[in-house]
């Protein structure tokens, strides 16, 4: 039964056996959001409109567009989803073909249904250690970003004092306008070990993903 508590992940299913879609569709029901599609056409359609998928199942040899052009057009959609292909013609030129288009797994029909099962429960733990990657390398950034910072606060705090002992009457004239922008840049500094400690945070336990 799906937990209404938590985002249920979805699949995408395009075929244009409606047979064999909506056996992988029961098949995957109860674990995703299931939305089946009978051509690529239809699918690209709805990922126009916004919709997205976690997973994609698609088959390779289908009338209009092949699974392999419906990959590519996803990709030039920038749409993220983990593909799983299926096909009863799996040959090294097709395979090749799915690989270079980032394809994780290509299923051969006749299959049984925990053939399929399994294949999208082994792409969705690749999208899921995709994210967490993603999310890393983010963190990663940003810390770096704020260690530049706060490093560039620090340098020109060390130049300022520097220069306040060759010209301490300067500093007595400025009295409290000088006290305040003296707080105003530890408080900016306080913040950004703030953040570098969040960030920090967030790379450990996305590593630990």
């Amino acid at each position: 039964m799906l937990n209404p508590t938590r985002t249920v992940p979805q699949v995408f299913i395009v075929d244009d056996e409606t047979g064999v879609a909506a056996l992988c569709a029961d098949s995957l029901r109860g674990s995703y959001r299931v939305k089946v599609f009978n051509s690529a056409q239809a699918a690209l359609s709805d990922f126009d409109r916004g919709e997205q998928a976690d997973v994609v199942l698609t088959d390779l040899k289908m009338p209009g567009m092949d699974g392999i052009e419906f990959v590519d057009r996803m990709r030039q959609r920038n749409v993220g989803g983990a593909v799983v292909m299926m096909s009863a013609f799996v040959d090294k030129e097709s395979a090749m073909r799915a690989m270079e288009h980032q394809v994780l797994s290509v299923v051969e029909k006749p299959f049984e249904l925990s053939a399929i099962r399994k294949a999208v429960t082994k792409a969705m733990e690749a999208r899921t250690r995709d994210a967490a990657r993603r999310n890393l390398e983010l963190a990663h950034q940003r810390l770096a970003r704020a260690a530049v910072q706060l490093s560039s606060l620090y340098r020109n705090r060390y130049t300022a004092a520097e220069n306040q002992l060759y010209e301490a009457n300067i500093q007595l004239q400025r009295g409290s306008a000088g006290v305040s922008e003296f707080i105003k840049e530890i408080r900016t500094e306080s913040e950004l070990e703030d953040e570098i400690e969040r960030l920090t945070a967030d790379i450990e336990r996305y590593s630990r993903s």
